[in-house]
């Protein structure tokens, strides 16, 4: 991961709300640790995985992404038109 956007990453869990842990296995490093990052500063974890890989989510949905996904999407265009 180039080092500009790592430090982006990092500053953006950091500031975040809400973090969507979308079919990780949240291992693979530095990428990992940026949900600790977020649950450090209060955010709440999503996580829509097929099995449940970040034992900190608040909510996990048992789901592949590429199924899952489309219907978020689909959901957040109907709440912008309203």
């Amino acid at each position: 991961m180039p080092f500009d956007a790592l430090m982006k990453a990092q500053e953006e869990s950091a500031r975040c709300r809400i973090m969507f842990l979308v079919g990780t296995s949240a291992v693979v490093q530095p990428a990992a640790s940026l949900p600790f990052l977020a649950k450090q500063k209060r955010a709440q974890i999503i996580e829509i995985n097929i099995e449940k890989a970040f034992p900190d989510a608040d909510y996990f949905i048992m789901e592949k992404a590429g199924t899952f996904l489309p219907m978020i999407v689909e959901e957040i265009k109907k709440i912008l038109i309203l």
